[in-house]
This record gives structure tokens, sequence and C-alpha cells, in this order.
């Protein structure tokens, strides 16, 4: 009998659905900042967005994120997330 593998999912913030962690780019919160985890290691609070260009557009043009950093300079974080969506699809 084999063994059945554990896939680890986490919930996309715009959809509220859950995807494969790596199907999915996270942001994290660290001393008030967001940060690219490009390689989800960095310790922190996580925000997960779907590798999608639409999704980011979206979450980054309804300015969702504002509620959890108020100091991070959300255009080199959207050119960031962007080039990290490019890169792996």
């Amino acid at each position: 009998m084999s063994k059945k593998s554990f896939v680890v999912n986490r919930m996309d913030l715009l959809s509220r659905k859950t995807y494969p962690v790596e199907q999915l780019i996270r942001l994290v919160l660290v001393s008030s900042d967001l940060k690219l985890d490009k390689d989800h290691t960095l310790t922190g609070r996580g925000i997960y967005l779907l590798k999608d260009e639409a999704t980011i557009d979206k979450v980054f043009s309804k300015g969702m994120l504002k509620r959890y950093s108020k100091t991070c300079d959300f255009d080199n974080l959207y050119k960031e997330v962007k080039e990290q969506c490019s890169a792996k699809n």
C-alpha cells in the first residue's frame, strides 16, 4: 500500500479559495513592511496571492494590501510580484 503525499494548501487573498503553495506567491509582514518571500522561508505573517497576472493587478488596483502595511512602497512591491509571477509561469 502506497503512502499518500501531503499537499500544503493556503488561501488566496482575492478569491478566498485554497490552492497548493506552489501556485501561490507569499508576501510577509516584516516590521510593519510587506516583503516578497520568494522561497517561502521568511518568518512572519504571510499573505498569499495566486500566481496570475489578473489576480495581482486586481489586488494592487483595489488597494487590498493597504490594511496590512501603511508604510510599504506598493509600486516597488507590485513590480517585484509581477516579475515573480512572470518568471514562474
